[in-house]
């Protein structure tokens, strides 16, 4: 990534890996951790422009995620559970803590990032539950001070969080990042900085966001071939089907459909009546290591229904193992009790 993400700007190329088992690997970076002041090119005595010094940095990875950090920033390992949220770790010159207070009737959790003069803290979290967006869907829908990134080609989502008393200057920078096979979860980065010296520490974290990338690399579904699509598709529906079997009446293969009579739909309880379907199959490639499958179940006109359809969504691994799955996209089925 080429700019300075928490000053605003949002030309971005971005990679990264985070991963619980941190390596100690140093290595030289550009980022200023070590600056020096000389004139600006072109200004007037008393003038300085920030020369940044390259510094150590150290690589860390968390799940699939992976960055680079300065060498003299600490790590705070942390591990607490907030439901759906967890507390990894902080890295940085703060001394951030998270926690629970419990009590007989409820149970509270925060995080204190503790900045103080010239400090900066990054906040490690896992998110994992429904509360979340699928990826595809948080970046088509990202607005105001969130911005679309790629990271190795797939979608996160930048949020430059606004200060409370000057709207033109950042208070946090939070990069959301999809955990690849797994639909709702995404780790997050989240910086927060204080001055004096803010803007030789947000560069720092600008670095930091640069450098993130996936471990191992990823595997987009959508630079597959057919076969490869053709193969998931087929496992998933035969999975799906012995568990429901409202799902056998899909054809295995992708592009095709099979005429069928049924009392089932997915995701609907039994009708009055039998229903006379289209079942057909579609399945397409992702950025992350996920195919989007189509199940969609097809109807015409009677004299005693329209004519309609409903979709099922599926998503499925690269193992061609059915994950989260979401029904009711269309119109309801006729015949309902």
């Amino acid at each position: 990534m080429q700019a300075r993400l928490a000053r605003g700007v949002t030309t971005l190329s971005l990679g990264v890996a985070l991963m619980l088992a941190g390596s100690s690997v140093v290595a030289q970076s550009p980022s200023p951790a070590s600056p020096t002041a000389s004139p600006a090119p072109g200004s007037s005595p008393g003038t300085t422009s920030i020369q940044p010094s390259p510094v150590p940095v150290v690589h860390r990875r968390v799940g699939r995620v992976g960055f680079d950090y300065p060498a003299s920033w600490t790590v705070r390992p942390s591990g607490v559970n907030m439901r759906y949220i967890t507390v990894v770790e902080f890295i940085g010159t703060a001394p951030s803590t998270a926690g629970c207070t419990h009590t007989a009737n409820s149970t509270s959790c925060a995080v204190d990032m503790a900045l103080g003069p010239s400090t900066v803290s990054v906040l490690v979290e896992q998110f994992d539950g429904p509360t979340m967006a699928d990826p595809f869907t948080r970046a088509e829908h990202a607005s105001g001070e969130t911005s679309v990134v790629q990271i190795d080609g797939a979608p996160a989502l930048l949020t430059r969080t606004p200060s409370a008393t000057d709207p033109t200057e950042t208070s946090a920078v939070t990069l959301t990042v999809p955990d690849p096979g797994q639909l709702f979860a995404a780790t997050t980065v989240r910086a927060e900085v204080q001055g004096p010296g803010e803007d030789l520490l947000w560069a720092q974290v600008d670095d930091l966001l640069a450098s993130v990338h996936y471990e191992p690399a990823l595997q987009p579904t959508d630079r597959m071939d057919e076969a490869a699509g053709v193969t998931a598709a087929a496992r998933a529906i035969e999975r799906l089907a012995k568990g429901d079997p409202t799902f056998a009446c899909f054809p295995r293969t992708p592009g095709t459909s099979r005429a069928a009579t049924v009392r089932r739909l997915p995701f609907y309880t039994r009708l009055d009546r039998r229903l006379p379907v289209t079942c057909s199959t579609a399945i397409e490639g992702t950025s992350l290591e996920l195919w989007k499958m189509a199940l969609t179940s097809a109807w015409t006109a009677g004299p005693d229904r329209t004519a309609g359809s409903m979709t099922s969504t599926v998503w499925v691994g690269l193992d061609g193992e059915p994950g989260v799955t979401s029904g009711g996209g269309g119109d309801p089925p006729p015949y309902l009790p």
